[in-house]
């Protein structure tokens, strides 16, 4: 855990390890956005692996009058004790009177150490307040924890400010201060790259490249901040995207992505997350029916890719493209069995969800015609029924 003053110069990467570079680009839109979404009391920032979250939050909190305080949690902070430790530790670098507070409460396991702990909390917030973030959210799994989590968010009050950032959102229950809007939200699509900043961030490099050329990394990269990072550092060496560059490009972040998150996963997931990439949809639902409620399996896909997110609103799992076209490149390990069974269930869930155009795909892939016309008799009239007759001169009947 890290207490970080507003004046501090130094840089938090994408691991929360901070370094003395300040080679990066200050993107205002992202600031505007923190800006807006600081409006109310909880912001989460939630995105995948190298999308810059990290990097994002500190660049604004730069920026604030408030103080801020950085937690960088980690998986061992699942132990209630050594969480409190260093929630302890952190307070005592900008109050050690209120440290010594929380210590004699202890861990608030209770609801009467809870209330202690809410009522210290809020008293010291009304001469000093501060900006509380939370890095690596979604590490923390430990049901005791997520209680204190959650009641610590819920009891947030509208002149408090916490950042969570995660890549995905743990199972906190806080659909109260959902519904009240009293959290904004901050996505991959919001951290992304758009092409002007793509431009100015090679300008900051002192790459000056065509628009053309620009578009091309757009495209490829969809302003993902860790291969527009790639990019940049390859142009630096061969000053030209297309050929060399582009094919490296692809080539290295699917090594990072073999070393970082397919040979750290079991059999099992690797064989399933391979089956997502065949498919459009990622509904949780249709998920669940793909794996049979394996609780297991579903535990893994949420906690053990780095490129693998839940998105609890729209009930449906993200995952990377660039990881999408990774995983198309094993489709070998999969039998053929398993890739009729993968079509079959996608195109019976598609055709009860509504996706027919994507269920006749599915139906046609495995070569299920008999479903094909089925599906068929139950599409709405798109273009006039017309019959000929000879001399082939047709008459309308609609």
């Amino acid at each position: 855990m890290k207490n970080i003053s507003k004046n501090s110069k130094t840089k938090i990467n994408h691991t929360g390890n901070r370094t003395g570079s300040t080679e990066h680009l200050v993107r205002s839109r992202i600031n505007k956005l923190l800006t807006d979404a600081a409006k109310n009391p909880v912001t989460t920032v939630c995105a995948g692996a190298g999308y810059g979250k990290t990097r994002a939050v500190f660049d604004f909190l730069q920026q604030q009058e408030r103080p801020f305080v950085w937690i960088q949690l980690s998986e061992r902070d699942n132990s209630p004790a050594r969480f409190w430790e260093n929630f302890i530790n952190t307070v005592t670098q900008y109050d050690i009177s209120l440290a010594g507070e929380y210590t004699e409460i202890g861990f608030p396991d209770t609801q009467e150490k809870n209330d202690r702990f809410q009522t210290l909390r809020k008293a010291a917030l009304m001469d000093k307040p501060d900006i509380i973030v939370f890095d690596d959210f979604h590490l923390l799994e430990e049901p005791s924890v997520l209680n204190f989590m959650e009641r610590m968010i819920n009891d947030i009050t509208p002149t408090d400010m916490m950042i969570l950032i995660c890549r995905n959102l743990p199972k906190v229950n806080i659909n109260t201060h959902q519904i009240k809007g009293y959290i904004s939200d901050i996505r991959e699509a919001d951290l992304s790259f758009s092409e002007s900043e793509l431009t100015d961030y090679l300008r900051r490099q002192d790459l000056f490249v065509d628009g053309q050329t620009i578009r091309e990394i757009y495209k490829d990269t969809q302003g993902w901040a860790f291969s527009v990072n790639l990019v940049a550092r390859s142009l630096k060496r061969v000053p030209n995207y297309f050929g060399y560059v582009k094919n490296t490009l692809k080539k290295n972040i699917f090594e990072l992505m073999e070393t970082d998150a397919w040979n750290i996963v079991p059999d099992n997931l690797r064989n399933f997350l391979v089956r997502l990439s065949l498919i459009d949809h990622l509904s949780a639902e249709l998920i669940g029916i793909l794996v049979d409620n394996n609780e297991e399996l579903l535990y893994g896909l949420r906690n053990q890719s780095s490129y693998v997110r839940y998105d609890g609103y729209g009930g449906a799992y993200q995952i990377h493209h660039l990881f999408l076209d990774f995983l198309r490149t094993k489709k070998d390990i999969l039998t053929d069995e398993e890739i009729h069974e993968t079509y079959k269930v996608a195109a019976n869930w598609c055709m009860q969800n509504n996706f027919k155009i994507d269920a006749l795909r599915y139906f046609e892939i495995i070569g299920d015609y008999e479903s094909i016309v089925s599906v068929f008799h139950t599409l709405p009239p798109v273009f006039p029924l017309v019959v000929y007759k000879p001399p082939y001169k047709f008459i309308d009947y609609c």
